[in-house]
């Protein structure tokens, strides 16, 4: 009989091409792995904007806002956020964003009329803007100023989808993500508590409904 170490050999070796094309070479998921971080951001700091189609049908949706257009609104809208599914679960086992985490939120105009569910009904429509958020706990790009507090930031409009326009984390009207988010600075600059997939700490959640 012929020796069965050649064929064991070879099956072993296969697998682990295998698991090295799923979970990259070192056998790692993304969770933890620097690589992930430049999934989508370049060298030079920019960031680029995950596809709708890819976010929907393979992320997580944290949650979404809806802010009606009424006086006082500077976003209205239907606001859904997503993220990858290794973020949620880095986030779930240490209740804080791992290196290289996404966040997208897609900004969408508001339809409404009268349907089955009730005479006035809202739904979403066309997408206005997008914004992304890249978690950075190494400080990578200290003099980028689309840079900051341990985040990057960015802004697509729907008429250039693909060009990231924010310059600056502190500007004015859309590109002011520091005014937006400033409150909530205690938790990590993210309003966790319209994310009800994650699991908080009482200290977060103490933290988020003191705003």
């Amino acid at each position: 009989m012929k020796s069965l170490a050649p064929i064991l050999a070879l099956v072993a070796s296969s697998a682990a091409i295998m698991m090295s094309s799923v979970y990259g070479a070192t056998g790692s998921t993304n969770a933890g792995d620097t690589r992930s971080f430049w999934r989508y951001v370049d060298k030079s700091g920019d960031i680029k904007r995950p596809s709708d189609q890819l976010i929907r049908q393979q992320w997580v949706h944290l949650g979404s806002w809806a802010i009606p257009d009424v006086k006082g609104a500077s976003g209205p809208g239907i606001h859904d956020v997503y993220t990858e599914r290794w973020v949620l679960k880095a986030f779930n086992d240490t209740h804080q964003w791992p290196d290289g985490a996404v966040l997208v939120k897609q900004v969408h105009a508001i339809n409404n009329g009268a349907r089955t569910p009730g005479p006035v009904v809202y739904w979403e429509s066309q997408t206005g803007v997008w914004f992304v958020m890249v978690k950075d706990d190494k400080n990578r790009f200290p003099k980028d100023t689309r840079w900051g507090e341990g985040w990057g930031w960015a802004l697509f409009k729907a008429d250039k989808p693909d060009t990231n326009v924010t310059t600056t984390w502190k500007g004015t009207g859309l590109n002011n993500c520091f005014g937006c988010h400033v409150p909530a600075k205690n938790t990590d600059w993210t309003y966790l508590e319209g994310y009800p997939v994650l699991d908080l700490t009482a200290e977060q959640k103490k933290n988020a409904s003191e705003r």
